[in-house]
């Protein structure tokens, strides 16, 4: 309801990670670097959120966060 409200900022230890695995097959195509991850989404799925994201040239990841994580 609120999308420009922020529920945590994260200095020090990253939320989203990115996962080189994901974009070997097609690394040599890339135009953004392998460590760039971005979200696409995110829905409230009761105790966490579902999240939508990708990595690099990709938008291919579903991540399930606690919303605890978020207190």
């Amino acid at each position: 309801d609120e999308p420009w409200k922020l529920l945590r900022v994260e200095d020090d230890e990253p939320l989203l990670e990115a996962n080189p695995a994901l974009t070997a097959p097609i690394a040599h195509q890339l135009y953004l670097p392998t460590e760039v991850v971005f979200t696409t989404g995110i829905v409230d799925n009761g105790q966490d959120y579902i999240v939508a994201s990708g990595e690099a040239d990709l938008a291919c990841r579903i991540t399930h966060i606690p919303k605890s994580r978020f207190a």
